[in-house]
This record gives C-alpha cells, sequence and structure tokens, in this order.
C-alpha cells in the first residue's frame, strides 16, 4: 500500500462541500475545533465525486458546526477546497497513451504487490523504455496514477483483453485523470461525431482553448508553445487509443467496443462508455 497523501482544509458542513475524487481506501476525520474532540469514519469507495450529503451521511452529529476535515487516501485524483473539480493538469504532455509500458506495469500490479515491488521489477525487467532514470520514474509514476483509475477488474481485464480493447480501457483511465481531455472529448469530440461531422480541425481546439480560458487561469497562462505541445500530444493520445484514424488526416473514427468492455464499464458508470464517442443508444444497446 502506496503511503497516504494527506490534505486538510476548513468547511462549514451546513455549505457545499469539495468534491472529491477518491480512488481506493479513504479516511475522513472531522476535528472539532472548539473542544477538540475527533471523530473518523472509513471509506472504501472508487470513482465517485462525494458531497455535502455524503460527509453528514457518515453520522457525524448535528453539533460539529465548523470543523477542519482531514481526508487521508491512497491516492487523491482532484480536490479543491473551494469546491470546484481542481484544477487543469497538463503533465501527459510528456508522453501519449504508453500502452506496451502500461499493460506490462498492469500485469505486475495484478499479483498483488505493493508499490515499491512493481517499481523494482519495472527497472529490473526494463518495462519502461526510456533512456534516463529520470524519465524512467516519471513515465513510471504516470503510469500509477493511470491504473489506480481502473478497478481491480478492470485492471486484469487490461492484462487479458486484444489490444482494441486495451486502448480504450486505458484512454478511459487517461480521461478520468486529465479533466482537460476529458472535457474536450465530452465537448468538443463527442458533439461533433453525434452530428456527423467528423473532421477535427485546428479551429476545434482553438475554441476549446478559448472558453477554459476564460474560465480558468492554469489554461489561459499556457504559453503558445505550451499549447501546441498540448494538441499535438492530445492528437497523438486520440489515435493511438483508436478514435483518430490518423495524427495528418485526423478523421474522428468511433468504435464500439466490445460487449465484455462495455458492460464491465457500466458496473462503475455505463456514462464513462460517452468518453468512446458512444451515442446514447450505441450505450444502451451495447450493454444491454
Amino acid at each position: 500500500m502506496s503511503t497516504p497523501l494527506r490534505y486538510a482544509w476548513s468547511q462549514n458542513l451546513k455549505q457545499t462541500a469539495p468534491e472529491i475524487n477518491v480512488n481506493w481506501r479513504s479516511l475522513i476525520t472531522l476535528h472539532d475545533t472548539r473542544d477538540k474532540r475527533m471523530i473518523s469514519s472509513p471509506w472504501e469507495h472508487s470513482y465517485r465525486l462525494f458531497a455535502a450529503r455524503d460527509l453528514r451521511s457518515l453520522s457525524f452529529p448535528e453539533t460539529l458546526k465548523t470543523c477542519k476535515i482531514s481526508l487521508s487516501c491512497d491516492f487523491v485524483l482532484e480536490m479543491d477546497a473551494s469546491g470546484n473539480q481542481g484544477e487543469y493538469s497538463f503533465s501527459f504532455i510528456a508522453g501519449a497513451l504508453y500502452l506496451p509500458e502500461t499493460v506490462a506495469v498492469a500485469a505486475v500490479m495484478r499479483g498483488g504487490h505493493d508499490w515499491k515491488e512493481v517499481a523494482r521489477q519495472a527497472a529490473e525487467n526494463n518495462l519502461i523504455r526510456q533512456r534516463t532514470i529520470a524519465s524512467r520514474t516519471r513515465v513510471l509514476r504516470e503510469i500509477r496514477y493511470r491504473l489506480q483509475q481502473l478497478s481491480s477488474k478492470e485492471l486484469g481485464f487490461l492484462c487479458e483483453a486484444d489490444i482494441r480493447d486495451q486502448r480504450f480501457l486505458l484512454f478511459l483511465a487517461v480521461c478520468q485523470r486529465f479533466r482537460f481531455i476529458r472535457e474536450f472529448v465530452d465537448e468538443v469530440l463527442r458533439p461533433k461525431v453525434l452530428a456527423l461531422d467528423t473532421q477535427l480541425y485546428p479551429a476545434d481546439f482553438a475554441k476549446f482553448i478559448d472558453r477554459k480560458g476564460a474560465e480558468a487561469p492554469e489554461v489561459e497562462k499556457l504559453t503558445d508553445k505550451s499549447l501546441a505541445k498540448v494538441k499535438q500530444v492530445l492528437v497523438r493520445m486520440l489515435a493511438e487509443a483508436g478514435l483518430l484514424d490518423s495524427t495528418s488526416s485526423q478523421r474522428l473514427t468511433p468504435r464500439l467496443p466490445s460487449r465484455a468492455l462495455a458492460r464491465l464499464i457500466a458496473e462503475t458508470d455505463a456514462n464513462r462508455l460517452r468518453l468512446l464517442l458512444l451515442s446514447d443508444a450505441d450505450i444502451r444497446q451495447i450493454t444491454s
């Protein structure tokens, strides 16, 4: 088990609590700021956004009006004390889908090893083919974060699936990890496909950037060079996932995943299949 990350903030329970995307096991601890009482309750869940009503459902006393809430968990994806889903991260520009490397690491993780053992075997067997130790460490860390988006059943499926389903499942993990990619697919690519517009144009990306830049300072601050890199890696990732025919022609090519993968995804949230550019009708058909 990894070393828990810790985060704390002050929050009035009568107001809207921060949305927290928590993976694996976490522990909520409430500290009463007046009489120093401490009450703990475990959470064990995956891929859910928790709001204020969920905090109250943990049976904390109503007398706790102003508390300090400490969250410790094995891994936290996105967290923002203001109540937003979190800032946009662009660490994906360091690479793309990393399909062969990710599947190789997943096979080691599937054996139930702790992360230190996984990292040791990855180094010993040269699973991450990068020239420098720093690059191997960075890529392995990113792969770990992506695999932590998957349930244990999805992790096993990734190791056994054909390459098309592996690409789809890994792309869903990437979307789960990166808000920017998830919103670009959901707000730009899928509406285009549903409107029978399968050509990706530079203007599609530019309009999306303009819109997000007006909402988020971390997007607005991106330099032209950084934006070009974000677009380049995003297009490459879409092509590697099989959702673009190539990085040159950039024509969207939505394809159905296997029924086995679709049903597996639907066990947690069938709406995740929208990120594969599927229509609601296709989702109902393939998961039935």
